[in-house]
């Protein structure tokens, strides 16, 4: 009741009153700033930069399938062929294995 005697003791302690809820605003918003940029964040090492186990995968099952095509062994420049398509495999597969092993 002492508050709210005069009107300037009113008028005082309504704007005190409105000026921490501006400021509790002003801080419930930075903090919703700082989580969403954490979120944001989050979402980013998800996509870019966590490690991709299907595409390592992936790489790895490939080097086997190029052995099971059909191969005429009687012309030396398929097997060279074929050597060089499983050894790409392998190198890309390697590959795979070292941005895995770097985003670990």
């Amino acid at each position: 009741m002492f508050l709210f005697r005069s009107i300037r003791r009113r008028l005082v302690s309504l704007f005190t009153g409105v000026m921490l809820l501006v400021i509790a605003m002003a801080v419930i918003g930075a903090f919703g700033l700082v989580w969403h940029q954490e979120a944001v964040d989050e979402l980013d090492f998800l996509l870019h930069r966590s490690p991709d186990l299907a595409h390592l995968s992936r790489s790895m099952s490939r080097i086997p399938e190029s052995l099971f095509t059909s191969l005429d062994l009687r012309q030396p420049a398929a097997v060279e062929q074929q050597r060089q398509v499983y050894l790409s495999q392998i190198e890309k597969a390697r590959e795979s294995l070292h941005e895995f092993r770097h985003r670990v």
